[in-house]
């Protein structure tokens, strides 16, 4: 009897496979590839490294596959992947060690999917190592699992530190929208007859991927209402949700979701983020350094949870240094700026951004290579904290050479035109800036002080149309901020007693 089967289900993997296969050469005494109807050379491939190759008509279900597939499996153990998938070298020996044994144990793996641009490592433990047992089943017509087949059979479950790379995230966007459009209709018959914790979760982020946050919010919504649902699944859940009201300004909601995340998983990367930004749009910059301290902190753990998404520590490292700069909190400006410096030192252009950030933030007199590293620095990931740099600098009749430096293709946002109304204003050019202030508009309204100067300028040139379109808007955006909505209902009695 082989000590371990590798189990495979493929169809068309002629690019990934071979470095699947080549990863368990070595160790898989028997390999197992059931093949649903390839093309290309997948069955060549998976033959050439000496496979048990069996052919399966597709009837629309993943377990059904992963069954016939166990069922001509002979080894004690069975390790079943994706032809996306290798196992780690380093993993080799635990997995040698495990399948010397002989007890009803399923092993949870460590699967490590990569982000295809930062390289920034997600992890979630999957069981994908169990002994093999002739009543073990796979269940489930998409995202089959095995666990509770394994559960019902009295399997200990374990986690272990075998761990797999997987690399079905490094393709196109797009690409991703057809692998989800497909899964979504399987998805969506299966939970007609199963609408379980699981099946609601990997549902919504299907959803997310095919950009659908409406239906995505709904079924991470009915996910949280399950009573089988595990606290990382609430955890993300309430991340996205909490992300999605904050996008559309309901701030309040957003930080109640966000706090009740919190709740369930209180180091995740993510939600920790997610709490500082929505706390940042709500003036609140001290509570927001709070939050991002604990998401650089939590990104830096090492990996124990069952799931969980990392994210580029350059990410939350901008975000800090902004929330330093609004807050204008020397103390943690240093902080975020010594580890942008750990975390850049190796790179390219590095010193540039350090010192243009730097001289920023100290208000030092601007030249021409300031302003030539301002355009070179300046991306969509550093952009919100450039222009909370620009819009704290004291040289205010610089302001205009450091806005022109910004990259021309990141101009047309709120951030950009509420930052160009601001240098007008303080350089006393009203009608600048409400021009700049009124196209601002057209992107969002989040600033207050800008509505207050643009209702100031309306009052007195008597448009009192353009007056009350824009108090209604205001009212609607900050309603979230008690002291702004008073001023507002203040403002607007007195115009209306003014008009009387």
């Amino acid at each position: 009897m082989p000590e371990l089967t590798l189990s495979m289900i493929v169809k068309n993997e002629e690019k990934y496979l071979q470095g699947c296969l080549e990863s368990v050469k070595g160790i898989a005494d028997e390999i197992v590839v059931v093949d649903t109807g390839s093309t290309d050379a997948t069955v060549e491939i998976a033959k050439s490294y000496g496979a048990k190759v069996l052919h399966f008509n597709w009837i629309n279900d993943f377990a059904a596959a992963r069954n016939f597939a166990l069922k001509n499996s002979s080894g004690r153990w069975i390790l079943y992947l994706d032809a996306d998938e290798r196992l780690s070298e380093k993993s080799i020996p635990l997995l040698r060690k495990v399948i010397k044994q002989n007890s009803k144990t399923g092993y949870n793996c460590i699967v490590n999917s990569p982000d295809p641009i930062t390289g920034k490592p997600n992890y979630m433990r999957y069981q994908r190592l169990f002994l093999n047992n002739p009543r073990i089943e796979f269940r489930g017509t998409i995202h089959e699992q095995i666990v509770k087949s394994l559960i019902e059979e009295k399997y200990k479950i374990a986690n272990s530190d075998i761990e797999i790379l997987h690399l079905g995230y490094n393709i196109s966007k797009d690409a991703l929208k057809v692998k989800a459009q497909r899964n979504l209709e399987y998805l969506l018959k299966e939970i007609q007859s199963n609408s379980t914790a699981y099946n609601n979760f990997q549902l919504a982020q299907t959803y997310a991927v095919l950009d659908d946050k409406e239906s995505a919010v709904e079924y991470f919504r009915r996910t949280l209402a399950c009573s089988d649902a595990t606290y990382f699944m609430k955890s993300h859940a309430c991340r996205f949700i909490a992300s999605y009201l904050s996008e559309r300004d309901r701030l309040k909601e957003a930080l109640d979701y966000g706090l009740q995340g919190l709740k369930y998983d209180s180091r995740q990367p993510l939600l920790n983020m997610v709490l500082a930004k929505i706390l940042l749009k709500m003036g609140d910059s001290m509570n927001a350094l709070k939050f991002c301290r604990s998401s650089l902190e939590a990104n830096r753990m090492p990996k124990s949870k069952d799931y969980e998404i990392y994210v580029n520590d350059k990410l939350i490292i901008y975000l800090g240094l902004k929330a330093s700069v609004i807050a204008d909190n020397k103390a943690e400006f240093n902080y975020y700026f010594n580890e942008l410096y750990k975390a850049d030192s190796n790179e390219a252009g590095s010193n540039d951004f350090l010192n243009a950030v730097k001289a920023l933030f100290l208000s030092e007199e601007i030249n021409d290579s300031l302003l030539g590293k301002i355009g070179k620095i300046t991306d969509e990931n550093s952009f919100e904290l450039v222009i909370a740099l620009i819009d704290k600098y004291m040289l205010r009749k610089n302001k205009f050479q450091l806005l022109e430096a910004i990259p021309s293709n990141l101009r047309n946002s709120f951030h950009y035109l509420n930052s160009l109304g601001l240098a007008y204003f303080e350089n006393g050019m009203e009608k600048e800036a409400l021009n700049a202030y009124e196209m601002s508009l057209t992107y969002a309204i989040k600033d207050p002080a800008s509505v207050f100067f643009m209702i100031s300028m309306y009052v007195n040139s008597g448009d009192f149309i353009k007056t009350d379109k824009l108090l209604c808007q205001a009212e609607n955006s900050f309603a979230y901020l008690p002291e702004v909505a008073a001023k507002l209902k203040m403002v607007k009695k007195q115009i209306q007693e003014f008009i009387k």
